[in-house]
């Protein structure tokens, strides 16, 4: 009888760390826009369009995750800790390839009028890379019941992307939203790595 409400709750939470998630990357293109104008926020959307590619992995395991997380109440941290190194390697196997084709990538597939990306695109990886590894990590808070505190540090990493965002970009323009978005995703994984760990010490001792 507790089980409906539980996953409603637990879907709640996947549902809004996902629209923060979102709005951080909204966030900077609202910055992009607002300081530097159209042809910035083409540079901009260009280099985000590679990383969201990138991000549709974590994304789509995350998915098959967390109904096996809320249901597995021995080992989730473990499990976690393991796909969490998977999709790290192989999320930094992505971000390195594109590092390397970065400007031949850019000039065969938008044309080199759009070279431009290719910098931003460069910072973006880091953040690309850190944002897949937060999703995991999301994924096993959210299932153990802390809604809050989750939310607590996505909106904190909106507040980061902002704040940097508004001192970043002034000086290095679509390179500096593409740092605080990089800056903000770090911020995100750490304090949910932390959060996590801490509450792995509730689990059973066989499974810590």
């Amino acid at each position: 009888r507790n089980t409906l409400p539980r996953s409603t709750r637990n879907a709640s939470k996947a549902y809004l760390s996902t629209l923060l998630a979102f709005l951080v990357l909204r966030g900077s293109v609202f910055l992009v826009r607002s300081f530097l104008g159209s042809e910035a926020l083409g540079y901009f959307s260009t280099a985000s369009q590679v990383t969201d590619t990138l991000g549709l992995f974590p994304t789509s395991l995350a998915l098959v995750l967390f109904p096996r997380l809320v249901r597995q109440d021995l080992g989730r941290y473990r499990f976690m800790l393991r796909n969490l190194a998977a999709v790290s390697l192989l999320m930094g196997v992505g971000c390195g390839f594109f590092e390397l084709v970065a400007t031949p990538f850019v000039r065969i597939l938008f044309g080199a009028q759009f070279l431009p990306s290719v910098p931003i695109l460069r910072w973006l990886l880091p953040g690309a890379l850190l944002l897949g590894a937060s999703t995991v990590v999301q994924q096993y808070v959210a299932a153990s019941g802390l809604p809050r505190r989750l939310l607590a540090i996505l909106v904190l990493g909106l507040a980061c992307t902002v704040g940097l965002g508004v001192l970043l970009i002034p000086v290095y323009g679509a390179i500096g939203a593409a740092m605080a978005l990089s800056i903000s995703y770090a911020v995100i994984f750490l304090l949910a790595l932390a959060l996590a760990h801490h509450m792995s010490r509730s689990e059973s001792p066989k499974a810590a």
